[in-house]
């Protein structure tokens, strides 16, 4: 027997999924069952990451049209080219609103790493002691780092988008993809 909500095989006398926590008879769920859920790996990024393929939603002639304009969304502030030259495809807004998010995340993220790296050297050069210096030191080199991870995350963010414009689909982008800035 199958659980007729996430297709897990399930011994004959089960009364519930113990994945989903699905009814078998498909009417309720298990008190308590579904807080957590064990289905496989891909199925937990797929929920996490919320790629949306909005292809079919856009005429094919806007598409074709706009695609190559559509890809400059994706090269920072080059996403104001389409945002003028391409004001009425409905494909080109659709990416200029993903690289808007993109382009505003990256800031973020830089504007954050500034930041923590004003305050790091404030207290690597300004406290008296060499435990100070090496303290700051090592946590210097720790930002860095998680920040060169989150900004080649972002990097492959946008490759995503210009592979998407280019190919003429209209993917949201994993994890911030699903935000809406521009219409």
């Amino acid at each position: 027997m199958f659980c007729p909500n996430c297709g897990k095989a399930l011994a004959d006398d089960a009364k519930f999924c113990d994945a989903c926590g699905a009814s078998v008879d498909g009417t309720a769920k298990a008190a308590g069952a579904g807080a957590q859920t064990t289905g496989n790996a891909e199925e937990k990024i797929k929920a996490f990451a919320k790629v949306e393929d909005r292809t079919a939603e856009f005429d094919a002639d806007d598409i074709a049209k706009n695609k190559g304009l559509s890809l400059l969304s994706y090269l920072g502030i080059l996403l104001l080219i389409p945002l003028f030259a391409a004001k009425d495809s409905k494909f080109a807004r659709f990416h200029i609103n993903q690289g808007l998010t993109l382009f505003l995340a990256g800031s973020a993220v830089q504007v954050v790493q500034n930041i923590l790296n004003a305050v790091i050297n404030g207290v690597r050069y300004s406290l008296p002691g060499m435990v100070f210096y090496e303290i700051g030191t090592a946590l210097h080199w720790i930002v860095t780092i998680l920040f060169v991870i989150v900004g080649l995350a972002l990097l492959a963010l946008a490759v995503t988008g210009i592979v998407n414009a280019c190919s003429g689909k209209a993917k949201t982008l994993p994890v911030l993809g699903n935000l809406h800035l521009f219409d």
